[in-house]
């Protein structure tokens, strides 16, 4: 993954003083469809919300703003995906 040192240092500073390129691919993160959002709760769990929700402009006491980003961003992993399966 490119520029993942910019993401853990983003996320590091707890949502303080980033620099552009770091929201810029904190943005990216949240934002890109190939990412799952396993991965991004993971650098959440280990490194904490307040860089992603700062980003977006959410509020960082309210409970629901990362479940609400990732199911805006990423709402094809959160529903029922079928095989594709054709009888012929």
């Amino acid at each position: 993954m490119l520029d993942f040192n910019d993401i853990t240092r983003g996320m590091s500073k707890q949502g303080l003083d980033l620099t552009e390129n770091e929201r810029f691919v904190l943005r990216g993160l949240t934002l890109d469809g190939s990412i799952s959002p396993a991965f991004v709760r993971r650098l959440v769990r280990d490194y904490g919300e307040a860089s992603l929700l700062a980003v977006f402009l959410l509020p960082q006491d309210c409970r629901y703003a990362l479940d609400y980003l990732l199911r805006r961003s990423k709402g094809s992993h959160f529903r029922n995906q079928y095989p594709s399966l054709s009888f012929v």
